[in-house]
């Protein structure tokens, strides 16, 4: 629940979730934010994650955790060390 990066004009704290949407892709991608960056999360991933209680208290200050927007531009330099898109 630490403060995170900034993604444009969007404020950002550890433990949230992103989804990007791709024209043309098969489906969304979801990523975790971490202290080191964004790490990709499969669809189950990304709802167990969203699922937990955990999540919204820290996270998202105490609201439903739910996957934030995020442009598929605003990934780059932004993944954790060794993940990938």
């Amino acid at each position: 629940g630490e403060p995170g990066p900034s993604f444009d004009s969007l404020t950002t704290r550890v433990g949230q979730v992103f989804r990007t949407t791709v024209p043309g892709a098969e489906r969304d991608q979801y990523y975790l934010l971490r202290e080191q960056g964004l790490v990709p999360l499969t669809n189950t991933q990304a709802a167990l994650q969203l699922s937990d209680p955990q999540t919204g208290r820290k996270a998202y200050g105490g609201s439903s955790a739910h996957a934030r927007e995020l442009e598929p531009g605003a990934l780059k330099g932004r993944l954790a060390p060794g993940a990938d898109a």
